[in-house]
């Protein structure tokens, strides 16, 4: 296999990103802040999908006592209750103390309150996901119980809006996508337009249309290869420190930081996103010099 032509072809794309660096830093720009928007869309889709899966399959239970009510007696009847595991009981000190060290940063809760203002609680464990509706309905039967906090309670809102999310960031990543091809497109044309004694020479000495085609196509896509890396950067150390600051505030909302697959998958789209582009403007141009 002849390699030459593609070396010269690769000289050449090299050549004409060097000789116009304005237009070639638009398009790197404009495919970033694309593979941005798009990473960022999809990293939220899918840790809003992974949090609903993650509460549906929670079986933990908090039940939280009435003032006058023995905690130890309603989680001894608490163990009567089928499908449940295990009770443990949550002295309201217990509760202050563990409150203090969240708000810690904040506020001295000691100093707010003149006394503790929590109460007893209960943390059930129950066997299966599937069993917490009926644990829960038991639960709430039992007399000194204010109120019964299960995970399955927030599984269908977070459904909702991880749909709607998926919707809207569906429309929103095509309408990005497309306005950003559009732009690019026309960044490219405007910048093969003062090219076109260039263009009309290579045709002139006789090199075919396709080779042209390919070598904007190939500039194009070293460009939005550029602009992925860009955008993997910032979605790397940028939405890995969000990343932690949301597993921090809920333990249960993960986002996953975009390595392996997910980047690979931003430079593919990236490169296909500059190279389409430019292919389609350099098709434009041609026409006209024919």
């Amino acid at each position: 296999m002849n390699i030459w032509p593609w070396i010269y072809l690769l000289r050449d794309a090299r050549q004409g990103i060097a000789r116009y660096p304005l237009s070639a830093l638009a398009v790197v720009i404009i495919v970033a802040f694309t593979a941005i928007v798009a990473g960022g869309t999809g990293l939220l889709l899918g840790a809003s999908t992974s949090a609903a899966a993650l509460l549906e399959r929670q079986a933990e239970v908090r039940v939280f006592l009435r003032p006058e009510a023995n905690p130890e007696v309603v989680a001894r009847e608490a163990r009567q209750i089928p499908g449940i595991q295990d009770v443990q009981v949550i002295s309201r000190a217990e509760t202050l103390s563990l409150m203090e060290k969240a708000f810690s940063s904040r506020v001295n809760l000691s100093q707010v309150f003149a006394e503790n203002p929590f109460f007893d609680s209960l943390r059930v464990q129950v066997k299966d996901a599937s069993q917490v509706f009926a644990a829960v309905r038991g639960l709430e039967s039992l007399p000194g119980v204010d109120e019964v906090v299960d995970a399955q309670a927030y599984v269908e809102p977070l459904l909702r809006l991880s749909q709607f999310l998926r919707r809207a960031g569906l429309l929103a990543v095509a309408a990005v996508t497309a306005v950003a091809a559009l732009v690019v497109a026309v960044t490219w044309q405007v910048a093969l337009q003062s090219r076109l004694p260039e263009i009309r020479a290579k045709s002139l000495l006789g090199t075919p249309p396709i080779r042209q085609l390919a070598q904007a196509s190939l500039e194009g896509g070293l460009l939005g290869l550029l602009g992925g890396l860009l955008a993997a950067w910032v979605q790397v150390f940028y939405l890995s420190a969000l990343a932690q600051g949301l597993a921090a505030a809920v333990p249960f909302f993960q986002l996953v930081p975009p390595y392996g697959f997910f980047t690979l998958l931003i430079l593919l789209g990236s490169f296909l996103l500059g190279s389409c582009s430019a292919m389609a403007a350099a098709y434009r141009v041609l026409r006209e010099v024919d």
